[in-house]
C-alpha cells in the first residue's frame, strides 16, 4: 500500500490512479512481467497491459523485450523532466494552431464589416470581475490605480499571492497606487506590501471599489450591502470618462495619508 498522498499528487500532474499504481509498484519492485504487476498491485490484468503501453510509450517506464515483456521505471527526475518536456511541446503546439488559425479568423471578420465601438460595460459577476482585474493587471505597462476597502478588493481574491504581484509590477517598473481602509487587523501585511507599492490609509467614508489600468481602462465595482463581495461592476474604456475617474482617484488619493503616517496613529 502507498502513500494516498503520492497519489494525489501523481493526480494533479496528469496520471490516472491505474498509472500512479503501475509506476510505484515497479519504483518499489524492479523489473516485472505484467502479470507480475498486475498480481501484485491493485491493476485489473485486462487493464495492465494498456496502462503499461501508454506509461511506456511517454519514456516513464522501460519495456525490455522477453517472454513476457517486463517494465522497469525511470527515476523520478526524469519523469518530470518527461512532464515538463509534454506540456511545453502541448503549449507551442496550441500557441502553433492559434497563429495558423488566428491569422485567417481575423483577416475573415474583419472585412468589410461596420466595426461597432463599445465602451461601456455592464458585469454582474463576482468571477468576471476577478478575472478582468487579474488579466488586466499582469498586462499593465506603466501604472495601476485601486481605492476599496482591503476585505471587500479584488486584488487578493485575483492573486493568491498579492505580494509576489506587487514584487512582479515593481520589477516591471508598474506603479501601483492602493488606498484602502488600514486597520490593527490588516497593518501588518499591508505593511509588507508597501515595500513594492503605494499604500494609503483611505478615509471610511468611500465604500466602493475602483480600479483604473494604465489610463485605458477604469472599472467600478460596488456590493448591494456591507460585508458583500463584490457582484456589480461597470467597466469604462471611454477616454473621456476615465480621464475624469483619474481626477476623482487624485483627488481621494490626496485626502489619504501615507500608510507609516497611519501606522503612528495605529500605536
Amino acid at each position: 500500500m502507498f502513500n494516498r498522498k503520492l497519489f494525489d499528487k501523481f493526480k494533479r500532474l496528469g496520471f490516472t490512479e491505474y498509472e500512479t499504481e503501475a509506476y510505484l509498484t515497479l519504483l518499489s519492485h524492479g523489473s516485472l512481467s505484467p502479470s507480475k504487476i498486475s498480481s501484485t498491485s491493485k491493476i485489473p490484468r485486462p487493464r495492465v497491459y494498456d496502462i503499461l503501453k501508454g506509461l511506456a510509450s511517454r519514456g516513464i517506464i522501460l519495456e525490455k523485450p522477453g517472454k513476457p515483456n517486463t517494465y522497469s521505471p525511470v527515476e523520478i527526475d526524469k519523469v518530470m523532466s518527461i512532464l515538463e518536456s509534454e506540456v511545453k511541446d502541448e503549449c507551442e503546439r496550441k500557441l502553433s494552431l492559434i497563429e495558423e488559425h488566428g491569422k485567417f479568423l481575423k483577416k475573415e471578420l474583419s472585412n468589410e464589416r461596420p466595426k461597432r465601438i463599445d465602451r461601456i460595460f455592464a458585469i454582474k459577476n463576482t468571477k468576471i470581475l476577478v478575472d478582468w482585474f487579474r488579466i488586466s493587471a499582469t498586462r499593465a505597462k506603466t501604472h495601476i490605480q485601486i481605492i476599496s476597502t482591503f476585505d471587500r478588493c479584488i486584488l487578493p481574491r485575483a492573486f493568491r499571492n498579492y505580494l509576489e504581484f506587487a514584487k512582479r509590477m515593481k520589477h516591471k517598473k508598474v506603479k501601483v497606487s492602493y488606498c484602502l481602509s488600514v486597520e490593527k487587523w490588516n497593518v501588518d501585511e499591508l505593511k509588507k506590501l508597501s515595500k513594492f507599492i503605494e499604500i494609503k490609509h483611505l478615509p471610511k467614508e468611500y465604500r466602493v471599489g475602483f480600479y483604473i489600468i494604465d489610463g485605458k481602462e477604469a472599472l467600478i465595482a460596488s456590493s448591494s450591502y456591507p460585508n458583500a463581495t463584490y457582484d456589480n461592476g461597470i467597466l469604462f474604456r471611454d477616454n473621456v470618462l476615465i480621464k475624469i475617474f483619474q481626477e476623482h482617484f487624485q483627488r481621494i488619493c490626496g485626502k489619504s495619508i501615507p500608510i507609516d503616517k497611519r501606522i503612528k496613529e495605529l500605536s
